[in-house]
């Protein structure tokens, strides 16, 4: 499990204007589960922690791969590529916001998109620098 602390600054909604907040809001879930469910991604939907911690395990071997918390963005791979072997399993309970982004017709301006896109890819690459760091960690 990652032991450092968490900045929490992938929020899916950062780059947007209150206005493009809104319109994404009206096609989004608020999702509650129990400890040690598995969350079922659907491609299309992006969630968002609002309480609670998630993990992201290994099918394989059940192992714990990452760590997720508040603020903390996940499902946005399925955004990328529909075969995803990982899963994701919640540790305590936990609140998260689904939000459905269907970029064909969320909307007609590109730069919402851009921004969604934008705030995608910093999550992303902010799990993979995550990853490196435990697996630089764990072979030492």
């Amino acid at each position: 499990m990652n032991v450092y602390i968490r900045q929490n600054n992938n929020d899916l909604l950062k780059y947007l204007s209150e206005k493009e907040v809104k319109e994404l809001e009206l096609k989004s879930q608020k999702v509650e589960q129990s400890p040690d469910e598995e969350i079922k991604i659907v491609t299309g939907n992006v969630n968002i922690i609002e309480r609670g911690i998630v993990n992201i395990l290994s099918p394989k071997t059940g192992r714990i791969v990452m760590t997720l918390s508040e603020g903390e963005v996940f499902g946005e791979e399925k955004l990328f590529q529909n075969e995803w072997s990982l899963f994701y399993k919640t540790e305590t309970q936990t609140v998260f916001i689904k939000y459905e982004l269907d970029f064909a017709v969320i909307s007609k301006s590109n730069k919402i998109k851009a921004k969604l896109h934008a705030a995608i890819n910093d999550s992303l690459a902010e799990k993979l620098m995550r990853l490196t760091q435990d697996s630089v960690r764990t072979n030492k």
